[in-house]
C-alpha cells in the first residue's frame, strides 16, 4: 500500500491511502453525529424554555393589566361621592378581588422566575456536556494523529 511521506509540521496524510483510514473515517463521522444531535437538542432545549418563558410573561402582563385596571376601578369608587354606602360594598368586593389577583400575580413570577432558573440550568448543563463531547473530540483526534504518525514512521523503518 502506498504511503505518502509527512512533511515536518504538515498533517499526517498518510491515513488518506492506508488501510486503517476507514476506520478512523468511521470514528469521525460519529464523532460529527454526536455533535450535530446534541446542537439540535441544544437548541430544542432552548426553544422550549424560551416559549415556556414567553408563555408566563405573557400571564404576567395580563394580571398586572387587570390589577391595574382593578386598582383604577378601587380608586373610582373610593371617589364616587355618592354618600349613600353603596360605593364602600362594591369597594370591599374589589378589594377582595384585587388582593386574590395581586396573589395569582405573585404566583405567576415566582413561577415566571422559576422557568427563568430552569432554563439557565439546562443552558449550564448543555455546555458542559459541549465541552465534554468537543474535549472527547480532540483527545480521539489527537490519538489518531499520534497512531498515524507511528504506521508512519513503522512503514518508514521497513522501507530501510
Amino acid at each position: 500500500t502506498p504511503v505518502a511521506v509527512q512533511e515536518e509540521g504538515a498533517p499526517a496524510r498518510s491515513l488518506q491511502t492506508h488501510p486503517l483510514r476507514g476506520g478512523y473515517a468511521h470514528l469521525e463521522n460519529t464523532i460529527s453525529q454526536a455533535l450535530q444531535q446534541f446542537r439540535e437538542k441544544l437548541d430544542e432545549e432552548k426553544q422550549k424554555g424560551s416559549r415556556q418563558l414567553e408563555e408566563e410573561q405573557a400571564r404576567s402582563r395580563k394580571l398586572e393589566e387587570q390589577l391595574a385596571a382593578a386598582a383604577k376601578e378601587l380608586a373610582e369608587l373610593r371617589n364616587d361621592g355618592s354618600g349613600d354606602g353603596s360605593g364602600d360594598d362594591r369597594c370591599t368586593v374589589i378589594a377582595h378581588e384585587w388582593k386574590k389577583t395581586a396573589a395569582k400575580l405573585a404566583e405567576e413570577k415566582a413561577i415566571s422566575s422559576g422557568l427563568r432558573n430552569k432554563l439557565a440550568k439546562v443552558e449550564t448543563e448543555l455546555n458542559f456536556s459541549k465541552q465534554s463531547i468537543t474535549t472527547q473530540a480532540d483527545n480521539l483526534l489527537e490519538a489518531q494523529a499520534s497512531h498515524a504518525k507511528k504506521l508512519q514512521d513503522r512503514v518508514l523503518g521497513e522501507k530501510k
